[in-house]
């Protein structure tokens, strides 16, 4: 399993990993976005993937977004056969989702859920960046970042029975975890986490059956607690991803009754690499604020 520092190896499942596709077409361009249950994916099984998807079913490379929800309770994917199985199973996912296509009219909202949110990277009193330098540490002078609470909902339905097919959420949080047990928190079990926890809630909420999907932003530096705040006690049954996932699928259901669907539009595609330097640690322990000397006199 990956997403800790030491290895492990996987005892049970909470509940399954997928490979959720949503395929858009508007008679000329054809867009696909799955959403892996995963921590991360190599590009190499990316290039295979959208090859396969454009030989089935002709859906351009350039057309395709492949992601994952950053799990940190899935498989290690640099094993080369789960990778095969796992480019495999991408494409398998567009090609249902392509073999469904029908009449759809689309609607698109945004909430704000801001209350999981806290950033990870801090300013010390010593005028260092420290990650996750423990709840109400006396040296935290402020967060490094900001967080964004915004949570974008895209829904597909049917633009005669009003029957949904579809649904795509985006929301910027790490993973959060799940119930702790007698022994703390069960690192050995396969989860999806708070995104298909959130997506199974939708799904039980709307009391049909489509694929819903919550993908994950950017939220490198974004955790669910404030660490300049007292932490809550977990709630045994929820725990960690069961209270996040909660709050996400109340706020999901309610940009859903906001919505205002149409069927009158086109689809495009745009994609752009980006080259982000890697800063040493030393660099990034060694930074300091301008404001810093100010905020460390306050305290």
């Amino acid at each position: 399993m990956e997403g800790y520092f030491v290895e492990r190896v996987a005892r049970d499942t909470h509940d399954p990993l997928f490979a959720k596709a949503l395929v858009l077409n508007d008679g000329d361009a054809t867009l696909a976005v799955v959403i892996c249950d995963l921590l991360g994916i190599e590009r190499k099984y990316l290039d295979e993937a959208k090859r396969c998807i454009y030989e089935r079913s002709g859906v351009l490379p350039s057309n395709v977004l492949i992601c994952c929800t950053h799990t940190h309770r899935g498989p290690d994917v640099n094993d080369i056969s789960y990778g095969e199985l796992l480019t495999r199973k991408i494409a398998d996912a567009v090609q249902l989702a392509f073999n469904r296509l029908t009449d759809a009219e689309l609607g698109v909202e945004r909430e704000e859920e801001p209350k999981p949110l806290g950033n990870r990277c801090f300013y010390m009193r010593d005028g260092t960046v420290w990650t996750n330098p423990g709840v109400l540490n006396p040296d935290i002078v402020r967060p490094a970042d900001p967080v964004d609470p915004e949570m974008n909902v895209l829904c597909v339905r049917s633009p005669n029975d009003r029957r949904t097919i579809g649904l795509l959420a985006n929301y910027a949080m790490h993973y959060a975890g799940l119930s702790p047990t007698a022994k703390g928190e069960d690192v050995h079990t396969i989860s999806t986490d708070y995104f298909g926890l959130c997506s199974d809630i939708v799904q039980r909420v709307r009391t049909e059956r489509f694929v819903a999907m919550l993908a994950n932003g950017a939220s490198g530096d974004v955790v669910m607690f404030d660490a300049m705040r007292p932490h809550k006690e977990v709630n045994k049954f929820l725990g960690h991803a069961g209270r996040v996932a909660t709050l996400l699928a109340a706020k999901t259901a309610w940009a859903w009754n906001q919505m205002i669907f149409t069927g009158d539009l086109k689809l495009a595609a745009a994609m752009e690499e980006v080259t982000i330097p890697r800063g040493s640690q030393q660099m990034l322990r060694s930074s300091s604020p301008p404001s810093s000397r100010g905020a460390r006199s306050k305290r």
